[in-house]
């Protein structure tokens, strides 16, 4: 699956209302976005997490698989999945019907998982995180073997495999693409298994950085980095007026006139970014 040259831009659904004014209304100021820019960006993306406190928050897959039909014209991805939520295998299966029922437009973003608070209020393990990007190898590899092998086997040391059937196998092939940006363990999963590989909310000088770790794991596990689409997730604050802008201090935003963003943005393409997924933090103004 060879890198375009082409720079394609998504836009990251809002899974919680931004106010108590918008608790009702969140499901159609969603689609007023996906309305806008169904015919300029490429791609809706959607969140895997279920508790923002005591915020209404809609789960991801079941919005994802609902939005779908309403907007043929764009591809869904997931940004990304907590590989231990579902069943690897499982997951494989969800994600090949989806891309049957939608004609192909689905792409898989899986990555190890983070959120502890979730995790624990909802009664899943939280291991360590080195553990975490090991489980995200062996699922990374079950998924791939279930679209590529029918039946498919797989032992890991955490999940496994045998003889498990995912008909009808997905067509065309399912991106598989892995979120993260950890040089030890979730870099090389990637080199191993990934189609795309996202990079989270930091700025293009990191960005640039991880490409180059990237890269050095491809030719050790012997994978041409090519291959791989490189994207980057991330706010964006745009505005001719300097107040309006925002600016914080802990998540990176790309924030500016439209000329200064433009001019970040390049900075990322320029490292090799081809597809961008954005939200917009003034949603939904």
């Amino acid at each position: 699956m060879p890198t375009s040259n082409k720079i394609e831009f998504g836009w990251v659904v809002q899974p919680v209302p931004r106010s108590d004014d918008g608790r009702q209304t969140l499901l159609s100021d969603n689609q007023k976005f996906l309305e806008l820019i169904r015919v300029r960006f490429q791609t809706a993306w959607l969140e895997d997490h279920f508790q923002w406190n005591e915020r209404d928050t809609l789960e991801g897959w079941t919005h994802l698989a609902y939005l779908m039909p309403h907007f043929p014209e764009l591809r869904f991805g997931t940004l990304v999945l907590g590989q231990s939520y579902r069943n690897p295998a499982l997951t494989a299966k969800m994600a090949a019907t989806l891309q049957h029922l939608s004609g192909g437009r689905f792409i898989l973003g899986i990555g190890a998982g983070w959120k502890e608070d979730e995790y624990r209020a909802f009664g899943f393990p939280f291991p360590s995180a080195g553990r975490r990007v090991r489980e995200l190898d062996d699922a990374s590899a079950i998924i791939k073997a279930m679209w590529a092998q029918s039946p498919a086997n797989y032992t890991g040391k955490y999940y496994s495999i045998k003889d498990a059937y995912c008909e009808p196998r997905p067509h065309p092939m399912i991106p598989l693409m892995i979120g993260g940006n950890g040089e030890k363990g979730t870099l090389k999963v990637t080199a191993k298994y990934a189609d795309w590989w996202n990079f989270p909310l930091r700025p293009p000088e990191l960005f640039a950085h991880k490409v180059n770790v990237l890269r050095q794991h491809c030719e050790t596990v012997g994978r041409n980095f090519d291959e791989i689409t490189l994207t980057a997730f991330e706010f964006v604050s745009i505005s001719n007026d300097p107040a309006k802008v925002v600016r914080p201090g802990t998540l990176h935003h790309i924030a500016g006139n439209p000329d200064e963003v433009t001019r970040e943005l390049e900075q990322f393409v320029a490292a090799g970014a081809r597809h961008f997924m954005l939200r917009f933090v003034d949603f939904p103004s």
